[in-house]
């Protein structure tokens, strides 16, 4: 099963997900447009719009093939979350042309828009918009299955880790954390957690570091 919500965070943090993908810095804003703004991505005008901003169709195919492969490969349930500022135009137009590209392959999936019946929010939260980060873009962050004493997830943790010689894609990050998750795991068996890790080694750094060695050669 793969579960699709739209939210805004305008309104709420983002809910509990395995991958939260965070639009708000590189997709325009169907808000500032006086014929959209009452809309949202449940209108086709707005829908066609969010479909139509460069780089939009390109994130959901990859926020999808992850979520499918994710789903096949541990066999549990993948939840992907779309934000927004609001959780009216551009969450819910994702979230929707994701939810119909994993119906068309035949995949278990539902819909949830969190927050499309909210009211608008003031036009200076959206000028708040966060700008693109420039390592990683801010959009895509898988969250991981661990979390350390301070509630940081293994997603968390690893897209904190900088490293010189590039870019790092989200794709790398991705692999990098599900191998986190896994180390932690077997770790788990013997009873150790993120925390032990932390005192003596840092392993998150350490996982991009072989995912980097692996896909930079």
């Amino acid at each position: 099963m793969i579960r699709i919500i739209s939210f805004g965070y305008g309104h709420a943090p983002a809910p509990t997900a395995d991958l939260v993908l965070d639009v708000r810095a590189l997709l325009r804003n169907p808000f500032h447009d006086p014929a959209l703004k009452t809309l949202t991505g449940l209108d086709q005008e707005v829908y066609d719009h969010v479909r139509d901003t460069p780089g939009a169709e390109r994130l959901a195919f990859n926020a999808v093939a992850t979520a499918r492969g994710l789903a096949e490969d541990t066999g549990a349930d993948v939840t992907v979350a779309w934000g927004c500022t609001g959780g009216r135009h551009r969450s819910v137009g994702l979230a929707r042309l994701s939810y119909e590209l994993l119906l068309g392959v035949g995949a278990d999936v539902t819909i949830e828009h969190r927050d499309v019946d909210q009211a608008l929010l003031p036009a200076g939260v959206h000028n708040r918009e966060p700008k693109a980060h420039p390592t990683t873009g801010g959009l895509m962050t898988i969250v991981g299955r661990h979390t350390d004493s301070h509630g940081r997830s293994t997603g968390e943790r690893v897209a904190g880790v900088h490293r010189y010689g590039g870019p790092i894609t989200d794709e790398q990050r991705t692999a990098a954390t599900r191998l986190l998750d896994a180390l932690l795991d077997a770790a788990a068996a013997h009873g150790a957690t993120l925390d032990d890790f932390d005192a003596v080694v840092d392993l998150p750094g350490g996982c991009l570091d072989v995912i980097l060695s692996k896909t930079r050669h």
